[in-house]
């Protein structure tokens, strides 16, 4: 069965944590042998074994990467979403602390098993292994999971925060230097937002606006698009050119969000009073992005290509139209799939050449060929 595109970035991201975890392990091997190290020249005595030690924990904390960092990254992150982050931090960090506190337990049956070459069931084993819950060693251990555990969730934030990979791209100094690259950008705006405003009230129009962004989420991941960021009433999108083009991803995208929007209505109708309609304008070209900022730092795209996709959504309401592409786009489409018609010859300040704008008609019937939206 192949899986979506969000359900493989979500397993992208589990095994990041496994292989972070399984690093930070063997640090903790370490220091774990330089504690008892220094514990056995004080009279006590060592009986930590450094090179069994890190082949187990190769076993071991593989498995609890899979098991912990699939729970933040499959249920804990969703569950615990509308917490304040402390609270969901602490939330976290506890569930996690007594899942590896379980697989702790069993490690060191599988380590005492393998001390005493007996058996996992071995009263002797089993006797060792439960002694272990009054060791240092322990709540060290527990100790330190907790706060990788806690940095695991923070920095996960701090990624969805940034946006996807570009927290990444910040860190290692990507875009430190300004850089061209050919970009699709979707500018898409809910429609007759004013009113929305006016009518629900502040509180609720939040609420709505917030609803409305999650719900575009799914299909923005599916066709491989980036947000870029979201302005009042309006999601700016952004595609690689080649992930963009690929299956008329950035078309099917907006039309992913309107299948799952429309499927959703019976929510928004009870909670709001209305479903709510936006518009939308595909744009490509060449944009500089760059990081930007001191204090707060930011990966930023200029350029006219925002410019020109911006204005184009504006002809929206002129041409009563939901979708609105360009020339430049539509000439770059290698395979048919939707009908267009020719709008407008627009011409913006700036340009020395119009910009030919096309209306996307979905065909009847094609949703049946967009991605899964949830």
């Amino acid at each position: 069965m192949k899986l979506s595109p969000t359900i493989r970035l979500k397993w992208k991201t589990v095994l990041v944590i496994i292989v972070c975890w399984s690093l930070l392990a063997l640090l903790n091997d370490i220091l774990n042998y330089l504690l008892l190290k220094t514990v056995s020249q004080l009279g006590g005595i060592s009986k930590f074994k450094l090179g069994i030690n890190i082949v187990l924990s190769l076993m071991i904390v593989p498995l609890a990467g899979l098991s912990g960092g699939g729970m933040i990254v499959f249920v804990l992150r969703e569950k615990f979403r509308r917490f304040p982050l402390d609270i969901s931090i602490l939330l976290n960090v506890v569930i996690i602390l007594s899942l590896i506190i379980v697989i702790t337990f069993f490690g060191g049956l599988l380590f005492n098993s393998f001390r005493f070459s007996q058996p996992l069931w071995n009263a002797q084993v089993v006797t060792e292994s439960i002694n272990i819950f009054s060791s240092p060693i322990l709540w060290y251990n527990t100790l330190f999971w907790g706060i990788v555990a806690g940095l695991t969730i923070m920095l996960l934030h701090v990624n969805e925060k940034y946006g996807q990979g570009v927290f990444f791209n910040l860190l290692v100094g990507k875009y430190y230097r300004p850089k061209e690259e050919s970009r699709i950008f979707m500018f898409l705006d809910i429609t007759s937002s004013t009113t929305l405003a006016e009518k629900l009230g502040h509180e609720k129009w939040f609420s709505l606006l917030n609803d409305f962004f999650n719900h575009c989420t799914g299909p923005i991941i599916n066709s491989r698009g980036e947000i870029y960021q979201y302005v009042g009433d309006e999601v700016v999108i952004n595609w690689k050119l080649k992930k963009g083009l690929e299956g008329q991803n950035c078309i099917k995208c907006f039309y992913a969000i309107k299948q799952l929007i429309n499927e959703k209505g019976q929510y928004y109708e009870k909670k709001y009073g209305v479903t709510p309609g936006f518009k939308a304008a595909i744009h490509c070209g060449n944009v500089t992005v760059g990081e930007i900022g001191r204090i707060k730092k930011e990966i930023v795209f200029t350029g006219d290509t925002l410019n020109t996709c911006s204005r184009m959504l504006e002809q929206c309401r002129v041409y009563s139209a939901d979708l609105l592409i360009s020339h430049e786009l539509k000439s770059l489409f290698r395979e048919e799939g939707y009908q267009y018609e020719e709008v407008a010859n627009l011409e913006l300040r700036g340009r020395q050449q119009p910009v030919t704008i096309f209306k996307v008609i979905q065909p009847v019937g094609d949703k049946n060929k967009l991605f899964k939206t949830k």
